[in-house]
């Protein structure tokens, strides 16, 4: 796959994942859930900043204190 291509996935996946958890806070706030919303409403806002730094282009630094895969 070129790299426009897994750009493409990527942003894709990160779409997706917006979604679910979308409706995953909805429904923690229906179950009156405050800590499950809060934790949704966080997870939301760092799939928010990933997709803009992606769609500007942008490299994303590595933050402290985040999982490294190898």
């Amino acid at each position: 796959m070129g790299y426009n291509a897994n750009r493409a996935r990527y942003e894709s996946s990160l779409a997706r994942a917006h979604r679910a958890l979308y409706y995953a806070q909805e429904a923690a706030e229906e179950l009156r859930d405050p800590g499950a919303a809060d934790d949704c409403a966080q997870i939301l806002r760092e799939i928010s900043r990933l997709a803009d730094a992606s769609l500007k282009g942008k490299a994303r630094p590595q933050l402290a204190g985040q999982l490294k895969m190898v």
